[in-house]
């Protein structure tokens, strides 16, 4: 037995000291990129890197278990040449990818990825963008990798096969269990959300973390979330030039102006991002009476946008939709893709160089969907999450209760510097929705009972909230915005792709609002997208490199949301009452719904001229 696991383990730690290895040779590659870092934050890049160079190790070692185990049973040299053969190929690969990475990084800024696929079928082109004597150095440091790492391998890991006949059963239990660790590594644990690469994500310096994140995982990560789009966008249906004129056509505007709101020119800006929260739970949109009567209080005192519509049903995109005011990909996120979600603008980047300080509570994981990789991309000052909240008491299985939460940023934005911009996303509503029993209190809603009485409990939480933050003293100079990050199911049973669906609350509120627009509504058609233009174009700011966003206020701009599906499909929201959601692949119109049908060709076409440009986007970033 002893022979068994130290044949494994030292296999396994093989793979561990490579990964490592590559982070020092990328490190000393990039070490003019290193003058400002101190020496904890390099020695971060090793420490944080674990946790996903052991889900890349679980990976590899699955293969290595399976000829292992079958060494129990025999000794034919053949298992013991296919071991050596597999580690041979995979330390080539794993050796190519690291050092393919060096000059990738100093090229593009980011980390190997799909996007270097459409080089490949052109070698001769990739050669040249390189001068001869960089090329010579690194296919000289591929080739002494590959065979000094393999002859590591061969010399201090290998071993030929002992085989005994008194196996005993704990051996062969044993050979059964090591999958189910293998697997549990490879997730990163038996947490719900499975590991990614904000994992390794830890400070401001972009090279540290690039560094930290594991090259052969990421890419594949890459390779999985790029696997119907190629590098070949699937929703070409004209030329690419009209479809960016009718594109463009969606945000030309007659006349650049805007509706002022806001009574302060630089206030305070507190973000409650709503998780799964759909338009029918209040009833000031027309949704279930006394859900969230709290809520429904707050959007008769403020502006409220009551219109808008979700960009697409993941939290990831939303969070790229609101912050970043780019619109939701059918079948994939841009968030999860570091190498593309650098070259977004983002509320936070914006709002700092304006002079906020930033933060961001969460009583789940914000490495769910990759929002801390790029919330900390993005230069947050302070992210509160699950593991810095001291009272454990008040965890459900998937985080702390909002309650906790919300108290949590009225303690801390006591001693935050104004004029600050402070997100919370809220956690209740999403499942397995295992609030706190005493709030428990609906069973009307059927299967949809538990969302109802998550619904509850929060609005119960933001009402509370709201009671005590007016006796803060930042109060006065802020304003509230609130926001979902998607919509949700409920008992309303509106078909998943209707606009009905994807209706969300969008309501600014507080002290910094005009007075003249309490309790007022603008019913423009609009997206959660259209979020940060609004709101930067109130401060003064500049909101031109959110391209993908209008100005919600500006009385020119025109009415639409569009919305994007996992499955592939797409649609576009004129108003409630002319829109549609097309599945290309399947030339499918699961709704074509135009009660003024002279607009139905026209719309569909741009609607057509969207996703394409979109994807196009998306593939060039």
């Amino acid at each position: 037995m002893n022979g068994y696991l130290k044949s494994f383990f030292k296999q396994f730690l093989f793979w561990l000291l490579l990964f490592q290895s590559g982070r020092l040779i990328f490190l000393v590659y990039h070490v003019n990129k290193l003058h400002a870092a101190s020496s904890s934050e390099l020695l971060g890049a090793f420490y944080y890197a674990v946790p996903l160079d052991i889900s890349a190790a679980c990976y590899l070692s699955f293969i290595p278990w399976i000829l292992i185990t079958t060494q129990l049973f025999s000794s034919h040299t053949i298992i013991s040449k296919a071991l050596r053969i597999y580690f041979l190929l995979m330390t080539g690969l794993v050796c190519t990818i690291l050092v393919s990475e060096l000059e990738i990084y100093t090229q593009w800024g980011t980390k190997l990825s799909v996007k270097i696929f459409p080089y490949l079928t052109q070698p001769t082109e990739m050669v040249k963008s390189l001068s001869g004597l960089l090329f010579t150095m690194l296919l000289i440091l591929a080739t002494l990798y590959i065979f000094g790492t393999y002859t590591v391998y061969k010399r201090f890991v290998h071993e030929e096969p002992e085989i005994k006949k008194d196996r005993s059963l704990l051996l062969y239990l044993l050979a059964l269990l090591i999958p189910v660790f293998l697997i549990i590594g490879l997730r990163g644990g038996i947490q719900q959300i499975p590991i990614n690469q904000s994992a390794a994500y830890y400070c401001t310096k972009d090279v540290l973390n690039c560094a930290a994140v594991n090259p052969s995982w990421n890419l594949i990560q890459s390779i999985d979330q790029n696997s119907k789009m190629m590098n070949t966008n699937p929703f070409i249906s004209m030329s690419m030039l009209e479809a960016k004129a009718l594109r463009d056509s969606l945000y030309f505007i007659e006349k650049d102006t805007s509706i002022q709101v806001l009574r302060i020119k630089k206030p305070n800006i507190v973000l409650l991002i709503l998780e799964g929260f759909s338009a029918d739970n209040l009833t000031t949109l027309g949704g279930y009476k006394d859900a969230a009567p709290n809520l429904d209080s707050l959007c008769k005192k403020g502006l409220l946008f009551s219109n808008c519509y979700s960009s697409g049903d993941r939290s990831e995109q939303g969070m790229a939709a609101i912050f970043s005011g780019f619109p939701a990909q059918p079948t994939t996120s841009i968030l999860r893709q570091p190498d593309k979600f650098i070259k977004l603008p983002a509320l936070t980047s914006s709002l700092k160089k304006a002079g906020y300080s930033t933060s961001f509570y969460f009583g789940g994981q914000l490495s769910y969907g990759n929002i801390k990789a790029f919330m900390i991309y993005n230069g947050i000052d302070q992210i509160v999450e699950l593991d810095q909240f001291a009272d454990q008491s008040k965890e459900g299985k998937l985080g702390i209760h909002d309650e906790v939460v919300l108290k949590r940023q009225l303690t801390g934005l006591q001693n935050t510097p104004q004029p600050f911009f402070s997100t919370l996303f809220t956690l209740s509503t999403h499942t397995p929705y295992d609030i706190p029993t005493a709030h428990k209190s609906i069973s009307w809603a059927g299967e949809n009972e538990g969302y109802i009485n998550g619904v509850m409990y929060s609005d119960s939480c933001i009402g509370a909230y709201f009671n005590e933050a007016k006796k803060q003293a930042w109060y006065k100079n802020t304003v509230f915005v609130i926001v979902a990050d998607h919509s949700h199911a409920n008992p309303r049973n509106n078909d998943f792709y209707s606009p009905a669906h994807r209706k969300i609350p969008l309501l600014f509120f507080g002290p910094a609002l005009d007075d003249a627009y309490a309790g007022k509504q603008i019913t423009h058609t609009l997206s959660q997208v259209d979020l940060p233009a609004t709101l930067l174009n109130q401060l003064g700011l500049d909101n031109k490199a959110y391209r993908w966003s209008k100005n919600a206020l500006n009385p020119y701009s025109k009415e639409f949301a569009f919305n994007a599906y996992l499955d592939g499909s797409t649609g576009l929201i004129l108003n409630d009452s002319n829109y549609y959601a097309y599945n290309k692949t399947m030339n499918l119109y699961h709704l074509d719904h135009f009660t003024d049908t002279s607009r139905r060709a026209k719309t569909i076409k741009t609607g057509s001229a969207y996703i394409q440009t979109l994807i196009q986007q998306y593939l060039e970033y």
